[in-house]
């Protein structure tokens, strides 16, 4: 089990993503994009989320491609806690700046939602 998690964890790293996305509020997505089907199988059963979705080809000549994804917070968390043990230098700076960036914007929604006079939510 370590092995496929730091096996993982590789891949991500050197070919996953790791972005905020604002819809509302501001949350996590990774992905992970690979023309390799049976890769990103291997990596779906490891993590335990998300879902795959076939890309469409810009050209003709390009191989098809797949894209695992997840988007729920609680399993973004979760494979982040997963893969921090084995992440490179930017790839942690990355995760530290987005939670910086979550926790400004919920302290934002908060603040916004206080009455300047009585200091009230609403």
């Amino acid at each position: 089990m370590i092995v496929d998690v730091a096996w993982a964890a590789g891949l991500f790293e050197g070919e996953g993503s790791l972005s905020a996305a604002r819809s509302g509020r501001q949350h996590f997505c990774m992905t992970l994009t690979s023309t390799d089907r049976d890769v990103l199988d291997h990596f779906h059963v490891i993590v335990g989320c998300g879902t795959i979705y076939k890309k469409n080809r810009y050209l003709a000549h390009h191989k098809p491609t797949w894209e695992w994804r997840a988007w729920r917070q609680v399993d973004v968390e979760r494979v982040v806690g997963l893969f921090l043990p084995y992440l490179g230098t930017r790839r942690l700076a990355r995760i530290h700046e987005l939670r910086t960036q979550r926790e400004a914007a919920q302290a934002e929604a908060v603040a916004a939602r206080v009455c300047p006079t009585c200091s009230l939510e609403f």
